[in-house]
């Protein structure tokens, strides 16, 4: 398990680099007064921001339920351990 979210880490670190460098190229090479540029460039990073923090709420929400799953599988296992041997 611990490979995969290594993979989907990078993954997404891979996708953002790559949003950024094209955004950064578009903006860069639109006809846009410097003014005109840096409203955008501001916007798109407070959009940026809050895609990142909705992203990182889910991925919380999603280990967290992970982790009770995997707490409420011991607790059982812990249980059925501790039972009278047959």
């Amino acid at each position: 398990m611990e490979r995969d979210e290594g993979n989907v880490e990078g993954l997404i670190v891979a996708f953002l680099g790559g949003v950024l460098i094209g955004a950064a190229a578009g903006l860069l090479l639109a006809p846009k007064s410097g003014r005109e540029t840096r409203a955008t460039l501001k916007d798109y990073a407070q959009q940026a921001e809050e895609e990142l923090a909705e992203k990182v709420a889910r991925i919380k929400a999603s280990i967290a339920s992970c982790q009770q799953a995997c707490e409420e599988h011991l607790k059982a296992h812990k249980e059925h351990a501790r039972g009278p041997v047959t």
